[in-house]
């Protein structure tokens, strides 16, 4: 069986404060129309309404063992905070959503499943539901 690539996968801190982000979304391309984003809030700004996640765009390139990929990068020191919050830097886990657009731009699907947490550090270490879920083709 052959496993997939952990090290282009999920919320991935590269160097101090840079932060990768990977998914394989197999048919979900971007000649297709379709676009991806990764949307992050404090678990502290979650459900204050006036606070909107951070929104990093994924770029697409085409895998060819599994498929279309998307990726994209933040700097946790250059990305402003959510306009109202006052958690971005705090202690706690930083929520990150997966969202895909159709290509007529209507909302589809998201995966808020908690991948990492930030520490107050601004390291992220792997979430326990990651060490539970992982799985190879």
């Amino acid at each position: 069986m052959k496993y997939l690539p952990m090290d282009r996968l999920g919320a991935r801190e590269t160097s101090p404060k840079v932060i990768e982000f990977g998914i394989f979304l197999p048919g979900i391309s971007s000649a297709a129309g379709y676009s991806v984003v990764v949307k992050i809030i404090h678990e502290t700004d979650q459900y204050i309404q006036a606070i909107q996640p951070v929104i990093v765009k994924q770029d697409h390139s085409a895998d060819p063992t599994y498929s279309d990929y998307w990726s994209g990068k933040m700097n946790l020191q250059t990305t402003p905070a959510p306009a109202g919050s006052t958690a971005w830097e705090a202690q706690g886990a930083m929520l990150i959503a997966i969202w895909s657009a159709l290509p007529e731009g209507a909302p589809s699907t998201s995966s808020s499943i908690p991948t990492h947490e930030r520490s107050v550090s601004g390291g992220f270490r792997p979430s326990p539901w990651v060490a539970r879920h992982t799985t190879s083709l």
